[in-house]
């Protein structure tokens, strides 16, 4: 019951950091296919568009992520449940919003 609370709450940490440094505007080399672009394909992307599009992604898997916890902590099931369905809807969303919602 231990490690899987470890290793949310250090998931739950990593989002959130990840938000941060989104925030701040910094940290577009971790983003997958943003920094293995060329320059110019690059220049077709709106970079803050795509960053808080990103930051607001990691906060929302830091929420779902959040949820599995407290499901986990109280043994309520159908919240650590909802928490992965959320999750895994946040994901989609956050690829179709990323690839479609930052072309200048």
């Amino acid at each position: 019951m231990v490690a899987p609370c470890i290793v949310f709450g250090a998931v739950l940490l990593l989002f959130l950091a990840l938000g941060v440094v989104f925030a701040r505007g910094k940290g577009q080399g971790l983003i997958a296919g943003y920094n293995t672009a060329s320059a110019r394909e690059r220049e077709k992307i709106d970079e803050k568009k795509l960053l808080r599009i990103m930051r607001n992604g990691m906060f929302a898997l830091a929420g779902c992520t959040a949820v599995s916890l407290i499901g986990l902590l109280t043994g309520i099931r159908p919240l650590l449940y909802a928490g992965f369905v959320l999750f895994i809807v946040t994901i989609v969303v956050l690829v179709i919003r990323a690839n479609t919602g930052t072309k200048k």
